[in-house]
């Protein structure tokens, strides 16, 4: 369950985009935006609407095959796009989650302290580790209920939480 003191505070909100944000079709190919169907996780849209009226909400993505405007696109198809202040990607980093230099090279771009952002991913690994050693801290989103945890990061099961 999500800790509320953890929660309150935080002026930036950094998202995944597979399996947080919006759904990652196991069988689709090639950058999402040119996917015959893309949906957004439930939840996604009401908890950025909200979030992003009183703090920074950003997306942070390890996607191989998409660059930073062809992943704002599929964002795009479902309404998501216009919530987000920043996409972070291997694109414009030159690195990717779960290294220090990602999340850091995130905090140089946003301007902000490592204290007053959380990053939100659906991957203890690949999301919460790295966040958590650069100074971020880290919620994992965890909707199907899996075993696992890892100290100092919250868990919620549905984005709406957030709110």
């Amino acid at each position: 369950m999500f800790d509320d003191k953890v929660q309150m505070g935080f002026k930036h909100y950094i998202f995944d985009w597979g399996d947080t944000l919006m759904v990652a079709f196991p069988d689709a190919n090639g950058p999402m935006y040119l996917w015959e169907k893309v949906a957004a996780v439930t939840g996604a849209r009401e908890t950025l609407t909200a979030l992003h009226g009183v703090a920074g909400c950003h997306l942070a993505t390890n996607a191989q095959d998409s660059r930073e405007q062809d992943i704002v696109k599929a964002l795009e198809r479902v309404g998501l796009a216009e919530h987000l202040d920043n996409v972070f990607c291997f694109d414009n980093l030159g690195c990717r989650k779960p290294s220090v230099e990602f999340f850091k090279g995130i905090i140089r771009k946003i301007r902000a302290d490592p204290g007053e952002i959380v990053m939100v991913g659906d991957s203890l690994d690949t999301d919460i580790v790295g966040a958590l050693a650069a100074g971020l801290h880290g919620i994992w989103f965890n909707p199907d209920g899996r075993e696992g945890r890892l100290d100092g990061a919250g868990e919620i099961r549905n984005l709406k939480e957030l709110i």
